[in-house]
């Protein structure tokens, strides 16, 4: 799942059947992605403000959540 509001943003998940995924980014500029392998994983990354990046991997029964802020 992806939620995007504001100018300039990217996602990407890449993810099997059993995988979980959000990217939430409110603002301007940021750069988010997911990758997860190997079953059962589920994560959360939410940016706001302007210009954060994250790259985030899983690889199998991981659970994992990231806030940014950048301001």
């Amino acid at each position: 799942h992806v939620t995007q509001h504001g100018v300039n943003n990217a996602a990407g998940i890449a993810q099997g059947s059993t995988d979980q995924a959000i990217i939430h980014q409110e603002g301007s500029g940021h750069t988010g992605t997911i990758s997860q392998q190997g079953g059962n994983n589920a994560y959360g990354l939410f940016q706001f403000g302007q210009n954060t990046n994250a790259a985030i991997a899983q690889n199998g029964g991981q659970t994992g959540l990231t806030l940014q802020f950048g301001w």
